[in-house]
C-alpha cells in the first residue's frame, strides 16, 4: 500500500516538475524576445527641441514606454566632434542647425499592436514635423514569434493537463483495484470498511500536497540561491494543485461504491 502511494507521488512529482520546466522555458524565451525588442528604441528627429518636452509629458504614462532620452542639437554636435575627431571644425559644426533627437526605449512586454498604434498616432497627429525612425519589420517579426510561442505554450499546457489527469487517474484506479482483495479479507475478518474511505482521503491528501510542496520548495530554493534567474507566477502552482485534486475526485467518482 505504501509502495503504491509512493509510486503515485513520484510519478506526479515528475510530471509537475516537467510542467514547471515547461513554464520556465516559455518565460525564458518570451523574456528573451521582449528584451531584444526593448533594446531597439524608437528614434524621433525634430528641428524643434521644445516639441519633445510636450510629447514626453503626453507619452510618459504609456506602460510600454520604459524611459526616454532627449539629445539636443548641442549634445549631438559634441558627439560628432568627439566621435570623428572634428575639434578643428567645431566652430563650423556649431553654425549648422542640427536637429534634436528623442530616443524612446520601449518595454517589449507591453509594446503590443494597440500600444504601438496609440503611440504613433499621438506623434504623427500632434507633431507632424517629427520624423519617426523605428524598425517596424523587427517589431512585426517579434510579434509573430511571440504568437507562435504562445500557441505552442497553450497546446503544451493542454497536453500536460490531459496527460496528468490520465496518468493520475489510471494509477489510482490500478492500485485501488489491486487492493480489493486485501480489503475483502479485512472486511471478512470483521474490519470496518470506513477505514478504506479514510485511507483513500489520507492518501489523496499526500498525493495532492507533496508534489506541489516539493515543486514550490525547489523553485524558491533555486531562487534563493540565485540558480534560477527566471520568475514563475505562483498561480501556476495553484493550477497544478487544482488539476491533481481533480484527478483525485475523478478517481473517486469512478470507483463509486467500491470504496
Amino acid at each position: 500500500m505504501k509502495q503504491s502511494i509512493f509510486l503515485q507521488i513520484l510519478v506526479i512529482c515528475l510530471i509537475v516538475f516537467g510542467w514547471n520546466i515547461f513554464h520556465l522555458a516559455y518565460n525564458y524565451q518570451r523574456n528573451y524576445y521582449d528584451t531584444q525588442l526593448s533594446e531597439k528604441p524608437m528614434i524621433l528627429i525634430s528641428p524643434y527641441a521644445a516639441m519633445f518636452n510636450a510629447l514626453e509629458a503626453q507619452i510618459d504614462t504609456f506602460r510600454s514606454v520604459d524611459f526616454i532620452v532627449v539629445e539636443s542639437d548641442s549634445v549631438i554636435a559634441e558627439m560628432l566632434i568627439e566621435s570623428y575627431d572634428l575639434g578643428s571644425a567645431s566652430d563650423l559644426i556649431g553654425d549648422f542647425n542640427l536637429p534634436s533627437i528623442m530616443k524612446i526605449y520601449l518595454n517589449g512586454k507591453y509594446y503590443d499592436l494597440k500600444q504601438k498604434t496609440d503611440l504613433e498616432n499621438i506623434i504623427s497627429s500632434g507633431y507632424p514635423e517629427i520624423v519617426i525612425n523605428y524598425d517596424d519589420k523587427y517589431w512585426h517579426d517579434t510579434q509573430q514569434k511571440n504568437s507562435v510561442l504562445f500557441r505552442s505554450y497553450l497546446f503544451g499546457n493542454i497536453f500536460l493537463i490531459v496527460f496528468l489527469l490520465i496518468i493520475s487517474v489510471f494509477l489510482r484506479l490500478h492500485f485501488e483495484s489491486r487492493s480489493n482483495e486485501y480489503w475483502r479479507v479485512f472486511k471478512n475478518s470483521g474490519g470496518n470498511l470506513r477505514l478504506r474511505k479514510k485511507k483513500y482521503w489520507q492518501n489523496s491528501f499526500l498525493i495532492c500536497f507533496i508534489p506541489i510542496l516539493l515543486a514550490v520548495g525547489a523553485y524558491y530554493g533555486l531562487k534563493y540561491f540565485k540558480f534560477l534567474p527566471i520568475d514563475m507566477d505562483v498561480r501556476f502552482f495553484v493550477g497544478e494543485f487544482i488539476f491533481i485534486l481533480l484527478s483525485v475526485l475523478i478517481s473517486r467518482i469512478i470507483l463509486g461504491k467500491h470504496i
